[in-house]
């Protein structure tokens, strides 16, 4: 378990690695299901933000399903920014499995 005052030390190196942790077998199915194994193989973007499906004002990645739990015991909040941090780190998990 990385807390968050570890990951910011070097958020910069640590970053998949600390959103990952908060990746559930929910968070793989959303974004298999919602924003699609194609979708992010096409994508361009190392960042995935040319994957985004707008649903009204906000984008599908901000409902992403992660592990509340550990996220609270990490000191990490639950807001739209972290859910979106944990899907795209998912997405890479689902990219990385797909080689």
């Amino acid at each position: 378990m990385m807390t968050r005052n570890e990951y910011m030390e070097n958020s910069k190196e640590r970053h998949h690695d600390y959103y990952a942790q908060f990746v559930t077998e929910q968070t793989l199915s959303f974004v298999r299901n919602v924003i699609g194994i194609d979708k992010l193989k096409a994508s361009d973007d190392p960042h995935f933000n040319d994957v985004v499906r707008w649903e009204g004002s906000t984008w599908a990645w901000d409902r992403t399903p992660i592990n509340s739990t550990l996220a609270k015991e990490c000191g990490e909040g639950l807001s739209m920014s972290t859910r979106t941090c944990v899907g795209k780190a998912a997405a890479r998990i689902l990219m990385e499995n797909e080689k």
